[in-house]
């Protein structure tokens, strides 16, 4: 299909201030993910259970927002998250 880039693109005089090009953004949903370490065992760090999602099109394969900028992250780097109590109580750190 035909992106606004694709229209700015083919009519190059067009202008369109700022804050219009902003408001065509739709807003990001936040993501919930599946955290797959106990505090027990790994006090200082979580773990996250991620599905990559990948689709392909005629540009070649694409990820989803999210999970794209997850699986570029390397070790050391920090992600600020929202912790949601979840439904399940984690094993032991004696039974993992």
């Amino acid at each position: 299909g035909l992106t606004v880039a694709d229209a700015l693109l083919r009519f190059s005089k067009a202008h369109p201030p700022l804050p219009a090009l902003l408001a065509m953004i739709p807003l990001i949903k936040p993501r919930a993910y599946s955290i797959a370490s106990a505090p027990e065992a790994t006090p200082n760090s979580i773990e996250l259970l991620v599905l990559i999602e990948t689709w392909w099109c005629d540009e070649g394969m694409r990820y989803g927002l999210t999970c794209n900028m997850l699986r570029k992250l390397k070790v050391g780097d920090h992600v600020w998250c929202r912790i949601k109590a979840g439904s399940m109580e984690p094993p032991s750190p004696e039974q993992p």
